[in-house]
């Protein structure tokens, strides 16, 4: 599905050279069918640009597509301001679920103007289409409420995303 410096099969888009399998990481595969990982996209290429070169990018049924890009963050709903950056997704301590409907849940972290170490994280869940488009939905934000908890409780940051079960997502 992925190889260094090779074709990720969407557009001119590459891998980057020597992104291994360090780089593709979090790697996830459901009963569907259904592959996601973390990559590494080569710069100068298709587009990319260090500005847009993570990718979290899923394989079903021969097709290739990108679930979400470090860039603007606009397409989260609802919108979130700044840039969206996903190194951290494949940091340690982070992880990727992946339901057996193909949704996605992960985390992103925010930079830009108003955005700071207590309000950069969130929490978001993708649900991918047969025909590869791709819906971005927020959960929650560092910062912000926990629904359901006592008031006052608020998200101070991720540690793991679970699929539990249908429509439900864990969080530690």
């Amino acid at each position: 599905l992925a190889r260094s410096n090779g074709a990720t099969g969407v557009g001119a888009i590459e891998y980057a050279s020597g992104s291994g399998f360090g780089a593709v990481a979090r790697q996830s595969l459901n009963n569907s069918g259904r592959a996601i990982w973390l990559a590494s996209l080569k710069q100068g290429v298709g587009g990319i640009t260090s500005d847009n070169d993570t990718a979290l990018m899923t394989h079903k049924d021969g097709m290739v597509s990108i679930v979400v890009q470090k860039g603007p963050a606009s397409a989260i709903s609802p919108a979130l301001p700044g840039n969206l950056a996903l190194g951290t997704v494949g940091s340690a301590g982070y992880n990727i679920a992946l339901s057996n409907s193909d949704q996605v849940a992960w985390v992103g972290t925010l930079a830009g103007t108003g955005i700071n170490v207590l309000n950069d994280q969130f929490l978001a869940v993708s649900t991918i289409a047969s025909d590869g488009s791709v819906t971005h939905r927020l959960v929650l934000r560092e910062g912000e409420q926990v629904p359901d908890a006592a008031p006052g409780l608020l998200w101070g940051g991720h540690s793991q995303s679970q699929y539990p079960g249908p429509g439900n997502v864990g969080i530690n």
